[in-house]
């Protein structure tokens, strides 16, 4: 397709990337886009936008003519998204309303609990930019704070940080284990659960 926008005398393209893209990264500080994007070998997801993001990069090479923007951006929700989201992480027999704010009493304290959120306008915003401007490369697209198991706790009316291993932790913790969505497949969740970039 980028060839075939090339050939059409298109002079830019945005392309739709994630931080999925990147290479296993720190969790005690930010990354900038200049941090390789290697994906992660179990995730399908991030190897899917790694191997598009190295197909991007000989474009760029091939066709310096063709304004090329990637915006990378951290897991999107909005409100109107709430039970689609909760079944995509927590699966499809937890009922919505043991996840109320005031009923989660615990956040599971995992070191590598951390990521970024943004919402779904804040995105919309990012493309229409993207598009009508002139800026070139790679852009994450994200919000402050980083979510951790700390900042997770704060958003809830009573709940609390509680330490538990990393290693003990089952990957149904945050997508209930039910096999019925590829999207659940082990290394989906661990990209989208366990990194944080910005």
């Amino acid at each position: 397709m980028f060839e075939a926008a090339a050939a059409a005398g298109v002079t830019s393209l945005v392309h739709a990337s994630s931080v999925g893209a990147y290479s296993p990264g720190p969790k005690d500080r930010r990354v900038d886009e200049s941090w390789p994007t290697g994906g992660i070998p179990t995730s399908f997801y991030s190897r899917d936008k790694a191997d598009v993001e190295a197909i991007l990069n000989t474009f760029e090479r091939d066709h310096p003519d063709v304004r090329v923007v990637r915006l990378r951006p951290g897991l999107i929700f909005k409100g109107d998204a709430a039970s689609g989201i909760r079944r995509l992480f927590a699966g499809p027999f937890l009922p919505s309303p043991l996840l109320r704010r005031r009923l989660i009493a615990v956040v599971p304290a995992l070191e590598r609990l951390v990521f970024q959120a943004v919402h779904s306008h804040d995105v919309g915003n990012a493309y229409r930019l993207a598009v009508l401007g002139d800026a070139r490369g790679a852009f994450n697209i994200a919000a402050e704070p980083a979510l951790d198991p700390t900042e997770l706790s704060r958003c809830s009316a009573r709940a609390r940080s509680a330490w538990r291993p990393e290693r003990c932790a089952p990957s149904s913790t945050f997508h209930g284990d039910c096999g019925c969505s590829r999207r659940r497949r082990a290394g989906w969740i661990s990209r989208s659960a366990f990194h944080s970039w910005t």
